[in-house]
């Protein structure tokens, strides 16, 4: 697990992470103890003391005592000190790392001063690993660190033991988060694209720029997308979200990078990056309005018309058996709802109904939870809804939010197929 994390943290990490590999440290007493590295995240200003594990290592006779003294050992100000010279050290030799720095925008003179700053905040716990057992999950709330746990997923060819594949969580969520914004605000990793289009924030058919320069004798370019209804970025002739479209891009530019941060490097006209639009909308004061059921209806009658308030109660009435735990949008402007369920402590909320007469399918929520956090599982979903007449969701959909218009369930023959997907997924979730 160590040497797959050292290859791949940026996955899990994200894009603008730089990672230290395991080294001694020792508590005050002088006990030693070796974490299995540290990351920083230069853009959110934050380290992890990060412990590789598998679920087979005992919790309480291992796992919990060894990181208990990795956080006293990390505290010390000589332990802190040395991981500044490490990544200053990196940081001369590595153009990458260089990049990075760059990309967030940290100059030479500053890389300590930023190192600092990271370092005298207090550190969160990182843990990549294969299973998650309720006694982990459980003890992780209970320290005092906040704790993030991702799940490294290990598949090996049957009858070729040589031939290994490890799936990684998308866009770098962890399966266990317990830190929680200090400001109050909302988890900026809950807020998509197309929720930036919803505010206002941002309009489909804008152009967004990214200036990029490979290296140093290579000259800047800049390229361009434009933004899609469905929140997704145009170039190329392809459909990307953000951090898709700049991997793309860097590595046309000469850089295999894996990975980036979108919502950095993307920018509109005027220089504002996604992740300022973004912080927009966090601060903006939000005018909210409690739908309900008499609301939405009367809503939709008189924006949509009586077909798709129609078609939308036939699947209300549908989902009340079927997904009896019903969420009431807030929207100042657009009704919603979200009919769910719950199963082994987890809320699951497969779709919204829209007042724009709008049916979303919520796999950038699902791809968190089992057993949609397998990407496979996803695509399933997605085939299925692809035979519907006139559907025709890209593939690349399956980490967004795709919608479909209410008017393509006015045959009853489609309208029994999407209950029958929606079946499915219960099934697959209930049996999990």
């Amino acid at each position: 697990m160590e040497r797959v994390l050292v290859d791949n943290y940026e996955h899990i990490f994200g894009p603008s992470a730089v990672y230290l590999p395991r080294a001694l440290i020792k508590t005050p007493g002088g006990y030693g103890t070796i974490p299995d590295g540290f990351a920083f995240d230069l853009s959110k200003k934050q380290w992890f003391i990060v412990e590789a594990e598998l679920a087979r290592h005992d919790l309480w006779n291992h796992i919990a005592p060894q990181v208990a003294k990795q956080i006293t050992a990390a505290s010390k100000p000589e332990t802190k000190r040395n991981l500044v010279d490490r990544v200053v050290s990196m940081f001369r030799e590595d153009q990458d790392v260089q990049n990075k720095f760059e990309g967030e925008g940290i100059e030479l003179i500053d890389v300590r001063k930023v190192l600092d700053q990271i370092l005298a905040t207090t550190p969160l716990l990182g843990m990549p690993i294969d299973s998650i057992s309720p006694d982990l999950s459980e003890w992780a709330k209970s320290i005092r660190l906040d704790t993030k746990l991702w799940l490294i997923r290990k598949y090996v060819e049957l009858g070729n033991s040589a031939n290994i594949i490890y799936e990684f969580p998308e866009e770098y969520r962890p399966v266990l988060d317990t830190e929680q914004p200090k400001d109050g605000s909302s988890d900026t990793s809950e807020i998509g694209l197309q929720d930036l289009i919803k505010a206002g924030q941002i309009a489909p058919g804008s152009k967004l720029y990214m200036s990029y320069k490979p290296n140093s004798v290579q000259e800047r370019k800049t390229y361009e997308v434009i933004v899609e209804n469905d929140g997704s970025l145009r170039g190329d002739d392809q459909s990307f979200s953000a951090s898709s479209a700049a991997v793309y891009f860097i590595n046309k530019a000469g850089n295999p990078r894996k990975t980036a941060n979108g919502w950095n490097v993307w920018k509109t006209e005027d220089g504002r990056s996604l992740a300022d639009l973004r912080d927009n909308c966090l601060k903006e004061p939000r005018a909210e309005r409690q739908w309900d059921e008499a609301s939405f209806f009367s809503e939709m009658n008189s924006r949509r018309g009586s077909e798709e308030a129609r078609i939308a109660k036939d699947i209300f009435e549908w989902t009340k058996k079927s997904l009896p735990l019903f969420w009431w949008g807030r929207g100042k402007i657009d009704g919603s709802f979200f009919p769910g369920l719950e199963h082994k402590g987890i809320s699951y909320y497969p779709i919204a109904i829209w007042t724009y007469g709008k049916v979303e399918i919520q796999f950038q929520w699902l791809k968190t939870k089992p057993p949609f956090d397998d990407e496979t599982k996803r695509k399933e979903i997605l085939s299925m809804l692809n035979k519907i007449p006139n559907v025709n969701i890209p593939d690349d959909a399956i980490t967004r939010r795709p919608n479909i218009p209410l008017t393509t369930f006015k045959d009853d023959t489609a309208l029994k197929q999407f209950q029958e997907i929606l079946n499915s997924m219960i099934n697959e979730i209930t049996s999990c």
